[in-house]
């Protein structure tokens, strides 16, 4: 994706719909915060990873699928487009809710335009699914764990395969990295 936007205001005007009133915790099924909301997600990831789902298009469509498929257990808006409010987590920030419908559609378009990296030599395919993932991790359609989600969605031949069970297996330095180098090339420095 190219191309910088203008930072966004802060949207403070109307309360965050993934968020419990009042609060930064997620609104979930269970009412839990913190550390335990942290520790269920993860649990409830890695099990709904093994659980069939049908096979997904490689579309924003999908993405939101498998989005649902992993986290609806846990969040009531499993699957849903943010459109609004900041993410923040940690010292990282991800896009301004109100770009998020379009990039993800940038960056479906441009995977298409990829062949949805069909063909590839394995360097090449390595290389440009850790660019998509980076890329979806940035845009962070929703408030819970996007890397799970765009692991699961690129494609190598005709099917979509995982190609890291789950983001506990990559440093979290580098996940927050990989969150301010997107952030740079679609905001700008």
């Amino acid at each position: 994706m190219t191309g910088a936007a203008s930072e966004p205001m802060q949207d403070t005007e109307r309360p965050d719909p993934f968020t419990i009133p009042g609060t930064d915790t997620l609104r979930n099924h269970f009412n839990l915060s913190g550390e335990a909301l942290d520790r269920l997600e993860r649990l409830h990831t890695q099990i709904r990873q093994e659980q069939p789902l049908d096979k997904p298009e490689i579309s924003v469509a999908g993405f939101k699928a498998i989005h649902r498929h992993l986290l609806e257990t846990v969040y009531p808006w499993a699957g849903d487009i943010r459109t609004s409010h900041t993410l923040t987590k940690g010292d990282a920030s991800f896009l301004p809710g109100r770009f998020v419908p379009d990039a993800l559609t940038r960056q479906f378009d441009l995977l298409k335009s990829e062949r949805n990296l069909k063909g590839l030599a394995p360097e090449a395919f390595a290389e440009r699914a850790a660019f998509h993932i980076r890329e979806i991790n940035y845009i962070r359609f929703g408030k819970a764990t996007a890397g799970p989600s765009a692991s699961s969605f690129v494609s190598s031949r005709d099917k979509p395969v995982m190609i890291c069970g789950s983001t506990e297996s990559m440093p979290r330095r580098g996940w927050m990295q990989a969150a301010r180098a997107g952030r740079r090339r679609i905001l700008g420095p």
